[in-house]
């Protein structure tokens, strides 16, 4: 006869396996699946009622099923958490948007809207899976659909129909609301300590270069940025090296790993924004489409003495934290890489530009375009 044990609900969470899931995530008024796939945690839910569970688990397992068939084909998924809800509504209500998403912080959030008859239901969770896959990656839509054509020609649709009979079968299930399903009950959570926390390895993030990434095309790049980036900036960067706390930082940056690269590239982030508000209008994200050719023109240009420049208190850490990262996102492009939604979380694409694309490590030889003022070697 086993013993009695008697746990606390955060002895039982620490005693679960690192992949359990939550405890009991099929009571209470919402229905939760969790799960890790390919560096992120995937969060389907909805109400726990007989239409949105269905079809919240037909989502799920269809999203399951293309993470296992894509995890040897390299999508370039952003390591953020994905939070999905799923809405029924009546096969005759469709909405005009079956699918809407916003990025909070650092997780991706969607709303997806399934039909609640099962005959209707098939190709729209597949196509609404496929757009899920597709926000959450940076590859571009069409090497993401020779992706999806390549699952296809290894069986994927074949594996989805494995699904199939459980739908067929649960339909028989007359009871609209499920045992348990009232605010009296929830499921056993820890909100510092999600379950799960971990994924089977076979499905961890890929590593290694990313697609299209190779050293000679990096050091072509580099050139090509050692050579382009002074140009816009021969002006203002003396002007600024003459500040003292400039050199200073300038310094310690390289120290922390910055290249000659990362600290022209700011520079000039914020010399061409300063000139193409001036000469035009403030860059914002309705506007940012509309000044890209200024944007381009201005990159190319070489600065001229009346030229308005930067003021040295402008450059602060601060500042050139947060410039790397645009820095960072507008070299996606470079790599045959793209953002699917503007509002994407930086620091997650970033970590894929370090670890796949060495953003933080790649350099070549070159001349000092600081001209020996700053003490630090790069």
């Amino acid at each position: 006869m086993a013993p009695n044990v008697s746990r606390t609900e955060q002895e039982w969470l620490d005693w679960l396996s690192d992949k359990a899931g939550a405890p009991f995530s099929d009571v209470g008024p919402e229905r939760t699946i969790a799960f890790r796939a390919l560096g992120v945690l995937w969060t389907v839910h909805g109400r726990n009622e007989q239409d949105t569970v269905l079809a919240m688990e037909d989502f799920a397992s269809t999203l399951q099923i293309l993470l296992v068939e894509f995890a040897s084909l390299d999508p370039v998924i952003v390591p953020q958490d994905v939070d999905i809800e799923i809405r029924t509504y009546p096969a005759d209500r469709q909405p005009t948007d079956t699918y809407l998403t916003r990025a909070d912080g650092d997780r991706r959030m969607w709303l997806l809207f399934l039909p609640a008859e099962p005959q209707d239901e098939v190709e729209l969770v597949i196509h609404l899976a496929f757009q899920v896959l597709l926000g959450n990656s940076l590859l571009g839509q069409e090497p993401f659909s020779q992706l999806m054509d390549r699952a296809a020609r290894n069986g994927l649709f074949h594996n989805l129909e494995i699904g199939r009979p459980y739908r067929e079968l649960a339909r028989f299930r007359t009871r609209p609301v499920p045992p348990l399903a009232d605010v009296r009950n929830r499921p056993l959570v820890d909100p510092n300590r999600r379950n799960p926390r971990a994924g089977s390895s076979q499905l961890d993030a890929c590593s290694g270069p990313g697609p299209g990434y190779t050293v000679k095309k990096a050091q072509s790049i580099l050139a090509e940025r050692y050579e382009l980036l002074p140009v816009p900036i021969r002006l203002t960067l003396p002007e600024l090296l003459k500040d003292e706390r400039i050199r200073t930082l300038f310094q310690d940056l390289r120290e922390e790993g910055w290249k000659d690269w990362h600290l022209l590239a700011v520079v000039m982030n914020l010399t061409i924004n300063l000139r193409v508000e001036a000469r035009y209008e403030a860059i914002t994200v309705e506007s940012a489409g509309r000044l890209k050719v200024a944007v381009f023109d201005e990159s190319k240009r070489e600065e001229q003495p009346d030229d308005p420049r930067i003021s040295p208190s402008e450059v602060t850490r601060e500042v050139m934290l947060n410039r790397i990262r645009m820095v960072a996102m507008s070299s996606l492009r470079r790599w045959g890489l793209t953002l699917h939604h503007g509002d994407t979380y930086a620091d997650p694409v970033m970590q894929i530009l370090e670890h796949r694309y060495g953003f933080w490590t790649d350099d070549i030889p070159h001349p000092d375009p600081f001209q020996g003022l700053l003490t630090t070697t790069a």
